[in-house]
């Protein structure tokens, strides 16, 4: 599964044939121990010593590191996992892994290892973006160097184009060049990384905001659809499921924070009050937002609904999912008055909560995240006037109070007061 999602490495057919360094075993063990649900302190231990130090002049470095980095921040280890991003990003500017030459000049003749490298700086490359943006971060150092390698090339076929040539297919006459999955992904961290340079206390000009917006939409019309992520017999083509993913989160990126909806999480007595007190209706500006943002977050829960197993997908699935939750349980404080409305909301919600519930099985932070958003869709929507529950059930849950009036958005920020919230 994993691999599928990340390939930075060389097909498991050839990965014997390498002769990578013990600590990139140690990484691809871990990795599997969490999929077998058999990880153990031991492990832990020897993968972190194997890291330090490390060979600072190799590209499997750039590899052991991103993958590394990638698992640790499905496990709420955070903090750990962008220092192993700011290693790997180091590394690679070191060694020159986005220069169009890097692969063919250091692969010794070796086409699959030549194309593990180019995957392995794209896969970097767009890591770092979306971790940035999900931590509300400026714009990584691998999305503003000038000169990269060619793209992810088909499989099996060691073609590979420039990123310009990609960008550029929509104005191609004649049939349509295909390019693999990897690239429409590539093509999304592009669009995140403009969106991390706009200025999200609206002083953005107007008119940068309709760029990108154009951006996402443009996407959606040139990139293969969503449902040809899973074919009929379920197996699901992992790269164009996180583009797809991916530019649904740049939407609500784009969207929530210029949107109507209210940007902390209310606390009880807001609650309360809400459903006593139609809310006003928005501008016209902020609810275009809106609608554009609880648009995106109802796609998220159409994905997790496609018929294909939730373990396929990249663990970063799981900050997709909470994002679109966050964005319906933040419409529905809206939307107390409207029974219908609520009630698709809470649909929407209670998807992604089981979707969520099921990687919570191997990823600490989906585990996390449940519990923390079912403190929220508790008060939002159980009402105890009316609730046909338990008395203790009327209570307002423990947890709801580590998590009013923060900023919807805080929840992925990786510094100490989260961590002791999602914690407990």
């Amino acid at each position: 599964h994993f691999h599928n999602a990340h390939p930075a490495l060389v097909p498991r057919e050839k990965y014997d044939t390498q002769s990578y360094p013990q600590c990139l075993h140690l990484v691809v063990t871990f990795i599997g121990a969490q999929y077998a649900q058999a990880s153990s302190p031991a492990l832990d231990n020897a993968l972190r010593a194997s890291m330090n130090p490390i060979d600072e002049v190799q590209a499997s470095s750039v590899q052991a590191l991103l993958l590394y980095a990638i698992v640790l921040h499905a496990l709420h280890r955070t903090n750990e996992a962008e220092d192993c991003l700011r290693r790997a990003a180091k590394i690679s500017r070191h060694i020159g892994m986005n220069d169009p030459a890097f692969a063919s000049n250091t692969a010794g003749g070796n086409l699959c290892v030549e194309e593990s490298y180019r995957r392995t700086w794209w896969e970097l490359h767009t890591t770092e973006i979306y971790v940035a943006a999900l931590h509300r971060r400026v714009a990584p150092s691998t999305a503003l160097v000038r000169t990269m390698p060619q793209l992810p090339g088909l499989s099996g076929q060691g073609n590979s184009k420039s990123l310009q040539s990609f960008e550029n297919r929509v104005f191609a006459l004649g049939s349509q060049e295909q390019y693999p999955s990897a690239c429409y992904k590539i093509e999304v961290s592009r669009i995140i990384s403009r969106i991390l340079s706009l200025d999200p206390t609206h002083a953005t000009h107007i008119s940068d905001v309709e760029a990108v917006d154009h951006a996402i939409a443009s996407w959606k019309l040139y990139a293969p659809s969503g449902q040809a992520c899973v074919n009929s017999h379920g197996e699901v083509d992992e790269s164009l499921f996180q583009a797809h993913y991916l530019i649904l989160c740049a939407s609500i990126f784009l969207h929530f924070p210029r949107s109507a909806l209210p940007p902390r999480v209310p606390s009880a007595g807001d609650i309360a009050c809400a459903r006593a007190q139609a809310v006003e209706v928005s501008s016209p500006v902020a609810a275009h937002h809106t609608a554009k943002a609880i648009a995106a977050s109802t796609a998220i829960a159409n994905l997790a609904a496609l018929p294909c197993p939730l373990d396929s997908h990249s663990p970063f699935f799981v900050c997709g999912l909470v994002l679109g939750a966050v964005v319906q349980l933040a419409a529905a404080t809206l939307h107390l008055h409207d029974p219908s409305q609520l009630q698709r909301h809470r649909d929407h919600v209670v998807l992604m909560l089981g979707a969520l519930s099921h990687l919570g099985e191997r990823w600490t932070v989906a585990r996390n995240a449940v519990a923390c958003l079912k403190a929220i869709s508790q008060v939002i929507f159980v009402d105890p006037t009316v609730a046909a529950l338990p008395q203790q059930a009327h209570a307002i849950p423990v947890e709801f109070e580590n998590f009013s009036n923060i900023d919807w958005l805080d929840m992925f920020t990786p510094d100490e007061a989260q961590n002791s919230m999602w914690n407990g």
